[in-house]
C-alpha cells in the first residue's frame, strides 16, 4: 500500500541531494530493487496464511483453456484442475458452489456461481451482520461443492482482535454454517498448494 507513494518520496529525495551525493541514495534504491524482486520470487503473493510457491516451483500448465500461458506449482495445478473437474461432473449447470473465505477464480472457472451475496467473506471485506446473513442464506441453499479453507482458532482470534477490536466476528457464524453442511457431505479431496500452507478441503453434498 506504500508503494504509489514512494516514488514521489524517492523522486523527491532525489531532488534535494547534491549532484556529488547523489550516487548514494541511487545506491540504496538499487538495493530496494534487488531484494524486493528477491522477495517477489520467493513469494509471489500471500493473504492471510497462504502463501504461494516460490516463483522456481512454477512449472506446471492447468488443462484449463482459460489459464492457458501461465505457469503453477504442480500442487496447485492439481487442486484448480480436480476441483473444476468434479464440479463439471458431480453438479447440474444451475447449481451453486461455496468457497470459504475466498477462492472467487473458481466461479468463472467451475461456469458456477455462490449462493450467497458475496463472493468474497473475508473479515475485512463484510462486517458482522452481513456475515450473519450470509450464512444463514448458506444454510438454506446447501451448495453442491464447498471448497473449505479452515481458518485456525489463532488465526480467526488474531483478525478479530485487528479488525473487531477484539469482540466476536460474524465469521464464526459463517464457519458454523458452513461446519454444519460439511458434516453431511462427502470428502472429494484435500489439497496444500504451497509448502508449509493448510490444507483446503473439498466436499460434495450426496
Amino acid at each position: 500500500m506504500t508503494l504509489p507513494g514512494l516514488g514521489f518520496l524517492l523522486a523527491a529525495t532525489l531532488d534535494g541531494v547534491r549532484d556529488r551525493f547523489r550516487w548514494f541514495p541511487l545506491l540504496i534504491m538499487a538495493a530496494m530493487v534487488f531484494l524486493q524482486v528477491r522477495e517477489k520470487l520467493d513469494r509471489p503473493f500471500g493473504f492471510g496464511l497462504q502463501d504461494e510457491a516460490a516463483v522456481r516451483f512454477a512449472n506446471a500448465a492447468s488443462a484449463e483453456p482459460r489459464l492457458r500461458g501461465m505457469r503453477f506449482p504442480s500442487p496447485m495445478v492439481r487442486f484448480l484442475d480436480d476441483t473444476v473437474s468434479l464440479v463439471a461432473t458431480q453438479t447440474l449447470p444451475g447449481d451453486t458452489i461455496f468457497t470459504y473465505p475466498e477462492m472467487g477464480l473458481l466461479y468463472p472457472l467451475t461456469g458456477r456461481t455462490p449462493p450467497t451475496w458475496s463472493g468474497s467473506h473475508n473479515i475485512d471485506v463484510i462486517n458482522d451482520a452481513f456475515a450473519r446473513e450470509e450464512a444463514q442464506r448458506l444454510i438454506r441453499a446447501r451448495p453442491a461443492v464447498i471448497i473449505y479453507y479452515r481458518v485456525p482458532e489463532q488465526a480467526l482470534r488474531e483478525d478479530e482482535w485487528l479488525w473487531r477490536g477484539g469482540a466476536r466476528s460474524g465469521q464464526r457464524d459463517l464457519i458454523a454454517a458452513v461446519e454444519g453442511l460439511v458434516e453431511g457431505y462427502r470428502l472429494a479431496g484435500t489439497y496444500v498448494i504451497a509448502p508449509g500452507g493448510l490444507p483446503i478441503d473439498v466436499y460434495v453434498r450426496p
